[in-house]
Parts: C-alpha cells; structure tokens; sequence
C-alpha cells in the first residue's frame, strides 16, 4: 500500500498539467450535476405539489379595478369595514380558504436580509410546509391577536434568532411594534404557491411568518394589507352554489372588481412551465456532460500515451496488469476526491455533495473503462517497440 502511496504521488508531481485540466472538468461536472438534479428533483417536487391543488375545487381571486375606483376607495372612510365584513363572512359561512401577503427584503441589522410574509392557517397545510426545528404555526395561533405572536423563520435566519426567544418586531404593514415568540425553523426551500402571480411560487427562506388572525376588525390591518389579502385568496369550495353566495357577497361591498378563476386553468398553466424547465434543465446538462465526458476522456487517453513507457518499465520490473489498473484507479480518484473536496467546500450543502459524490464515483467508473481495456491488450513487447 506504502508503495501505490508513492506511486500515486509520483503520477500526481510529474503530470501536474493534465492533472489540473482533469481536475478542472471533474469539479465543473460534479457542480453542474449536483445543482441540475437538485434543481430536476424540486421540479418535480412543485409539480406533485400542486397535482393535489388541481384535485380539489379550489377558485383564486383575480382583481381588475380600473385604477380611479382604487383611488375612490381610498378615500371611502366605510371601506376597511367593508373588507373585513368581506373576510368575515368566509369565517361565518366555514368557508375554507388561504391567503397571505408579504412585503419586501430589507436589513435586519445582522447582515442578512429577511422580509415578513403574513399566512392563514391552511397556507402551511396545503403547501406542506413542515419545521426543521420547533413546530409550524399551528390552528390556536390564528384565533386572536395576545400579547405575544408566534412566529416562525425560514432557514436563512436560523442563526439570526434563538429558538423560543421573544423579540420586537416592527410590522412592515402599520408600522406597529410587537413581541414575537419564535415557534419554529422551517424547513431549506421551503415555499408556498402563490396562484395569482406569475412567480407562482414564493421561497420562505428569508421571512419572518406571520399568522393572519380570523378576527378580521376594521382596523385590524391597513387598505393594503386587507388588498394583499383579499387579492391573494384561494377558495376551497364545496358546490357552485357556495362559490356563488360568495361572490355575491363580495359583489354587495362594491370594492374591488373581481374575477374567480378555476385553480385547475393555472395549475396547467403552472405544470406546463414548470415541465418545460425540467427538459430544458435536463437537455441542457445532459449536453455539457456528454461533452465534459468527451474532454475527460481525450485527457485521460493523453495521461496514458505520455506514459506507456513508464508502464511498460513497470511491467518489466515485475507489474502484473491489475497493478497498472490498480495504479489507474488510484490517480484517477485520487484527482477525484480532490475535486470533490474543493467542490463540497464551494457548495456546503449536504444533499447537493452526495449527488456529487456518486457523480464522482460514476465519473471515475467511465474514466477507467480506456485503461481497462487497454491493459488487457498491454503487451511489453509493443510498449517498447512505440516508445524506440
């Protein structure tokens, strides 16, 4: 073993040229790979997601009011009770229903940017948003506003708040300062649809959730706050005939002009571009490793030419060919694991650096097929006759 310890050094010291260049390509197919399943994997993670949404009856409110009636509204002094009237009635008639809003990044004063993002309860329930730590906001946290307000973080901010500590928040909707108690981290990526945009999905990492409490008053939230959340429902409705009560109702307050869409037409929509990435991220990553592989392997056919003398001395002085294959695959992942190392240091994240470990691992088995088949054929006598 002292002895392939050696050999490996040496093969690695005198080829240091085309080690760089294999090492090079090894590292940029471990990161493209790694990051394109990744990416292939939440994909089809999102697509599942919302395949359960398009199963239910579910309606999103679509909001087409001209401009000067938003103006008009505004200066309506009855209109914040007309909104909450409007969300009110969803809880009287056990309407189910999610919405949220939130506003956007800005610095928290620990060097990291987090925004607020305000939830119902089935926001979490219908996008399968679970805690790394602690728990999610759970159906009591919703009901009234106490002194403290549970609130739970994304992943980014783990390190920026302590678990089941009480901090002063200053709401980004009114302004108002408040005590929250941190509940619970989420999950890495962990997001929720938003079916009236055209993002559709919104990342989680970076906020600090809110519950939206179910006692809707006048003043509970500001115009744009009750505008967000009115703008972002989703309705999960048993009949038309429930879906109709509602918009009649909604209707009766004359605020905004809105339209119920069909989830199932956005959810194609959502299924269509979302498939669409998968080839193209797919399509895109299969050519550059087919092309990353060619590289690989015309470097490594150089590595072997350069040396078929050095090979030949070996077997002369006693190598039988599994010792050559052997001294193959000791540079061939020895270069590996280098590159793997300096990869898994780039990337810190745990499932992205075991996809690239078994990358690595297929990507030497491919190397070495050359070699193997090579050294069957070796014969010492046509090694010398080459290289005179």
């Amino acid at each position: 073993m002292r002895r392939d310890l050696k050999l490996l050094w040496l093969d690695l010291r005198t080829r240091k040229g085309i080690v760089f260049i294999f090492l090079v390509q090894a590292i940029f197919i471990m990161l493209l790979l790694g990051h394109s399943v990744q990416k292939v994997v939440e994909v089809k993670s999102q697509i599942s997601k919302i395949d359960i949404m398009q199963n239910k009856e579910a309606y999103i409110i679509t909001d087409s009011t001209p401009d000067e009636d938003v103006s008009r509204m505004m200066e309506d002094e009855s209109i914040l009770e007309k909104f909450s009237s409007m969300l009110n009635y969803l809880e009287d008639e056990n309407v189910e229903y999610s919405t949220h809003y939130s506003f956007p990044l800005y610095s928290n004063g620990k060097d990291v940017l987090e925004s607020q993002t305000f939830v119902s309860n089935e926001v979490f329930e219908k996008n399968h948003v679970k805690a790394e730590s602690g728990r999610i906001l759970e159906e009591n946290d919703f009901l009234s506003k106490g002194e403290t307000i549970p609130v739970v973080i994304g992943y980014n901010l783990k390190n920026c708040y302590d678990l089941g500590k009480t901090y002063d928040f200053q709401s980004s909707g009114n302004s108002e300062f408040f005590k929250g108690t941190v509940v619970g981290v989420l999950q890495k990526n962990s997001v929720y649809f938003d079916l009236a945009s055209v993002i559709f999905t919104e990342s989680l990492d970076d906020s600090v959730v809110i519950p939206i409490f179910k006692d809707y008053s006048p003043n509970y939230m500001t115009f744009a706050e009750y505008d967000m959340a009115i703008g972002h429902l989703t309705l999960f409705v048993d009949n038309d005939e429930q879906l109709n009560k509602i918009r009649n109702k909604f209707d009766e307050e004359k605020t905004f002009t809105n339209q119920f869409v069909n989830v199932s037409d956005k959810t194609r929509e959502y299924n269509e571009i979302s498939r669409n990435r998968l080839i193209i991220v797919g399509g895109f990553s299969l050519i550059i490793l087919a092309f990353m592989l060619v590289c690989l392997w015309i470097t490594f056919k150089k590595v072997i030419a350069k040396s078929m003398r050095e090979y030949g001395i070996h077997m002369l002085c006693g190598a039988a060919p599994r010792n050559l294959l052997k001294r193959f695959v000791m540079f061939v992942y020895g270069v590996l694991v280098i590159g793997y190392v300096i990869a898994a240091v780039v990337v810190k994240n745990l499932e992205i650096n075991l996809i690239m470990l078994a990358v690595a691992v297929v990507i030497g088995l491919v190397v070495l097929i050359y070699p193997f088949v090579k050294i069957k054929k070796l014969k010492i006598v046509d090694i010398i006759r080459v290289q005179s």
